[in-house]
Order: structure tokens, then C-alpha cells, then sequence
């Protein structure tokens, strides 16, 4: 069974609307570009297959997509993607979660209550800061 929960006309076109709809399923087997009756999916229309839970998109190619699979990423795209991180990235990052350390011990030992990362003051607390507190901080927690 198929139940439209909403639709978006797009003219008619052949004697059938055309609509992108959102649309509820008991079963991915029932997905087709046709419809049914006198209704046509068109490209950005989604589906709940209530039975398992699972999204479905329509593609411009005329096909339903599973949206929920996930992306798992190939050794030669995790290498491209992490290529652009030199060893002075890396140091840049080790001196910035020393410093995130450094201010976190400073602050649970009675220090000045926020870390300096680059320039701008982080504040994590159970309750807001009092004094001059200044612009473009970031606070946490409160």
C-alpha cells in the first residue's frame, strides 16, 4: 500500500499529475517511477518503508536510492581526504590540545576559568563567568 503524506504538484503531463511527494510504503517493492493511479513521482520525492524503517529518495535517472546505507569511504579516498594534513597541521593540533590541557588543569586547580585556544578564550563551567568577559569568547556549559 502506498499513502501519500504530502505532494507538491508539477503540472500534468500525459493524463497523470506529476508530484514530488513524500510518501509511506508497507514495502520497498512497491517503489516505481509510476505511481499509482493517476500520480507520476518526479525527482526529490522520498519514501518510509514502515515495515523496516528504511528512506528512499528518487534520483534524476528515474531510480529510488536508499538513503539510510551510510557512506563507507575507500582506503584511496580516506588517503585524498587526509591528504591535505602536513606534519605542521599535526604539530599545530598537539600544541593546541596541550594548551586545552594546560588551561583545564589551571582551571580545576583554581586557575583564571577559560582556555586560550588561538586567540579566543573558552569558557566551561557549571555556571556563567562574572567579569569582563571579552567579545568572540565561547562559553560552555552554563
Amino acid at each position: 500500500m502506498i499513502k501519500i503524506l504530502s505532494s507538491v504538484s508539477e503540472g500534468i503531463k500525459g493524463g497523470k499529475h506529476h508530484i514530488r511527494a513524500e510518501i509511506a510504503i508497507d514495502s520497498a517493492a512497491e517503489l516505481t517511477v509510476e505511481g499509482f493511479q493517476n500520480y507520476h513521482f518526479t525527482m526529490g520525492s522520498i519514501a518510509r518503508d514502515v515495515s523496516t524503517g528504511d528512506f528512499y529518495g528518487l534520483g534524476s535517472d528515474g531510480t529510488w536510492k536508499k538513503q539510510n546505507s551510510g557512506f563507507t569511504p575507500t582506503d584511496a579516498q580516506l588517503d585524498a581526504m587526509n591528504s591535505g594534513i602536513d606534519s605542521t597541521k599535526v604539530e599545530q593540533i598537539a600544541t593546541n590540545q596541550s594548551n586545552i590541557d594546560g588551561q583545564q588543569n589551571a582551571t580545576s586547580s583554581g586557575g583564571n576559568g577559560y582556555a586560550l585556544i588561538n586567540g579566543i578564550r573558552l569558557y566551561v563551567a557549571s555556571s556563567a563567568p562574572t567579569g569582563d568577559i571579552p567579545d568572540g569568547s565561547v562559553g560552555v556549559g552554563w
